[in-house]
């Protein structure tokens, strides 16, 4: 027996078919009403939010007169009068079976879909409207909410994981500290201008700074010096001998009395200058110019300088006898001064003076002096003649002390003794000065020629201009002990 034959309500019914058209004014005649959802304790613990607008109460307490309008039968169908078909709603859920289904409306119905409504229990639930209605169930358990509220629900959104970048924060911090460090750097070190004649073509990491130390009256010259820094090669020290010939136009036209015939200060240091590059061919980038009571303080600061004394000697003031000894000041000022022991006096002189400056300079940069060198800078700084910025004097010990200071090259100027007036001098030989100058100290990408310097010395009683090649004195070879 079908269903309409069991239920006496429905057999004045006529099967219409699905086609037909709704007619808007069954509706139009009566006001509905809407009954809230039932309690969610019923259904497991899901609420179904499907509230469906009855119409009329008198036809929701007596199922006998709904007129056509849609009745339940408990069997899970419900039927529909005046030109609906059955439409059955199968649910999902046998809890559901008592349940009012919601009716689909005429355009979900002309596409096709059994069940248009948006949150439905028969709509597949998406992730984001299971975890919503999880945690309204799970914050207010007992509200009651109308379809309305879920039709503008507002929207779940998840919270966007915040990314760690920590190697890229790393990065950024390295590069932050490089900026300041270079800043620092800049603020602290700066490589000294270089000097250009307009002809040759300079080379990048090479300076030469002219250092000079004068005597006691503080006039004269009496150590005179090329520090030579290059990139490729090193640090190297070039003694210009003191009594070297100049074209100065004195009775005595010696290379130390230039600083002195220009009244000192920074005239006869640059007229210093000019006669240098006269006789090397280029003009150093700068100049150092210090007295023997600066030299004396800074060893003080110091705390003293280790030093191996080459020979006995007899200074009036001091005795020393030959081997490794700590010179205070004075002691490594008389040590500096003293010539007239030596076999060739002033150029050994001066090769004794590059050593102990070369010793010098590698204790002070030695990690056991470096509580006194603050002391050592004011020292010198207090009493010093240059055309150098602090930020290129503190460049140039920097380059001094990372270029190995074991390896500081030491040269003389190739030459030999001559007379002139009366008087000793130094005769340099042209071509091996322009030789040493290629080899050692030259600024520049192309080669200096005899062309580029102005060498003198005597023949026959006169000034001549030079251009010899002959075989320098080396100082390192002398045999102290051999000389009386």
């Amino acid at each position: 027996m079908g269903i309409r034959e069991q239920d006496p309500r429905r057999k004045n019914q006529t099967d219409l078919d699905d086609t037909m058209v709704f007619d808007r004014k069954q509706f139009t005649e009566q006001e509905p009403t809407v009954h809230a959802p039932r309690n969610a304790n019923a259904y497991g613990g899901y609420t179904p939010y499907d509230d469906t607008m009855y119409y009329g109460e008198d036809e929701y307490s007596n199922p006998d007169s709904y007129d056509g309008y849609g009745d339940y039968d408990g069997y899970g169908y419900e039927d529909y009068d005046d030109g609906y078909t059955d439409y059955p709603q199968r649910h999902d859920r046998g809890e559901y079976s008592g349940s009012r289904r919601s009716q689909p409306t005429m355009a979900a119905r002309a596409a096709g879909k059994a069940n248009p409504y948006l949150y439905s229990r028969e709509r597949s639930n998406g992730s984001a409207r299971q975890a919503y209605q999880q945690a309204r169930r799970q914050t207010h358990p007992e509200e009651e909410r109308s379809e309305a509220y879920y039709e503008n629900y507002p929207p779940v959104t998840r919270k966007r994981r915040k990314k760690h970048h920590g190697f890229r924060n790393f990065i950024l911090f390295l590069l932050f500290l490089a900026a300041i460090a270079a800043v620092g750097y800049f603020m602290m070190f700066r490589a000294p201008a270089q000097q250009e004649d307009g002809i040759h073509t300079r080379r990048s990491g090479v300076y030469n700074i002219l250092l000079c130390a004068t005597d006691e009256g503080g006039m004269r010259t009496d150590t005179i010096m090329m520090m030579t820094l290059d990139r490729s090669r090193g640090a190297s020290l070039t003694t210009i001998p003191r009594d070297t010939i100049v074209d100065s136009g004195d009775w005595v036209p010696k290379l130390n009395a230039v600083f002195a015939d220009e009244g000192g200060g920074r005239d006869g240091a640059e007229a210093l200058m000019d006669h240098v590059e006269t006789l090397l061919g280029f003009r150093p980038d700068g100049y150092i110019v210090i007295d023997y009571e600066v030299f004396r303080d800074a060893v003080n600061a110091m705390g003293g300088v280790t030093f191996e004394v080459p020979m006995d000697m007899d200074t009036g003031d001091y005795t020393f006898s030959a081997g490794e000894q700590v010179l205070n000041g004075d002691e490594a000022l008389a040590v500096c001064r003293f010539r007239y022991g030596y076999l060739m006096a002033d150029i050994q002189r001066q090769y004794v003076q590059q050593t102990f400056v070369k010793a010098m300079i590698r204790q002070a940069v030695s990690p056991r002096k470096w509580p006194r060198l603050p002391a050592v800078y004011a020292a010198v700084m207090d009493n010093l003649l240059t055309d150098l910025s602090g930020a290129n004097l503190r460049y140039l010990a920097l380059r001094v002390m990372l270029s190995g200071l074991g390896d500081i090259e030491q040269n003389t100027l190739p030459g030999e003794g001559v007379d002139y007036n009366g008087s000793s001098c130094f005769g340099l030989y042209g071509q091996s000065v322009v030789d040493l100058v290629n080899e050692v100290m030259n600024p520049y990408k192309e080669e200096i020629t005899i062309d580029d310097v102005y060498i003198l010395t005597v023949e026959d009683g006169e000034l001549v201009e030079s251009t010899w090649r002959g075989t320098p004195f080396d100082p390192s070879t002398y045999d102290y002990d051999s000389y009386d």
